[in-house]
């Protein structure tokens, strides 16, 4: 085997040759091991460690075809608010946007078609928004939250929309984000003579898909995503249900909810990784 040799000098200013390895030469004790013992050149990643010390990480990757990467991942950045937020998304029946002060009429008529069935679940709708101008004040308020510098904002309310009328439908948003996992909770509200038409189901996977688009693309740049409803709250677990999210928890008897009682608390999740942004479904 040709022996590629270069010239150094020694601390007393002798010269000596010092043998180079190269990229031609083979890793005799791991790969014949390793060879031996599996049939074929295999690497753990503590052989990895030791071959990148001694032969160069460049040599290493290219004779064994592998990267090596550092198995301690890095602390990521806490999540913040894209300095644009994003304004709207238009999907095929609903539109997803910020409430605004014209919307202050729509929005009281909408929680007046029946107050009553929001309950036991929603309570704000009952005791809350009962006239033109406490839906102007709620609005004002949703604007406050979500434009703030410090603390960094941690809520986005944004109101369902049809699409071909522009009339209200119902709220829905990206609550108690958490910074430092990247994560939010998606709450949902529909009118009552609205449900049961695959409105909140549609509006629900719209938000999943914004939520995750990178904040390059217009989206919001979120890695995971969560869904708590009362287990006796049938209608709104239907949604997560019927867009197969992947139930997580149920913390047994978790929540009081007022004329039933202790309920359990139903957990569902998404990760970005698994979702469809494009198809608004969970990734086949």
């Amino acid at each position: 085997m040709q022996r590629n040799c270069q010239t150094a000098t020694g601390h007393r200013g002798r010269q000596r040759q010092v043998r180079k390895r190269t990229s031609t030469e083979s890793f005799p004790i791991v790969l014949s091991a390793r060879t031996a013992l599996t049939g074929g050149p295999r690497f753990f990643y503590a052989d990895l460690v030791v071959l990148r010390h001694w032969y160069g990480a460049s040599t290493m990757e290219h004779c064994t075809g592998t990267q090596l990467q550092d198995p301690t991942p890095q602390d990521p950045a806490p999540w913040r608010a894209p300095a644009l937020l994003p304004r709207r998304i238009t999907g095929t029946r609903v539109v997803l946007r910020y409430w605004e002060e014209l919307d202050a009429a729509e929005m009281l008529a909408a929680l007046e078609t029946n107050r009553e069935s929001f309950l036991p679940w929603l309570p704000w709708t009952v005791t809350h928004n009962r006239t033109v101008e406490q839906c102007l004040t709620a609005i004002a308020l949703q604007q406050e939250k979500r434009e703030r510098i410090e603390p960094p904002p941690d809520d986005f309310t944004l109101g369902i929309f049809e699409r071909e009328s522009g009339r209200v439908i119902g709220g829905t948003g990206l609550h108690r984000v958490n910074a430092s996992a990247h994560e939010a909770e998606i709450g949902y509200w529909v009118r009552a003579d609205r449900r049961r038409q695959g409105l909140c189901s549609d509006a629900v996977a719209l938000l999943i898909s914004w939520a995750f688009i990178s904040v390059e693309h217009g989206g919001w740049g979120l890695r995971r995503l969560h869904i708590r409803c009362a287990g006796a709250n049938i209608s709104s677990r239907m949604v997560p249900e019927k867009l197969k999210l992947p139930q997580e928890a149920v913390l047994t008897k978790e929540r009081w909810v007022p004329s039933i009682g202790w309920d359990d608390t139903i957990v569902w999740g998404v990760l970005r990784d698994s979702w469809d942004t494009d198809r608004h479904c969970i990734r086949s």
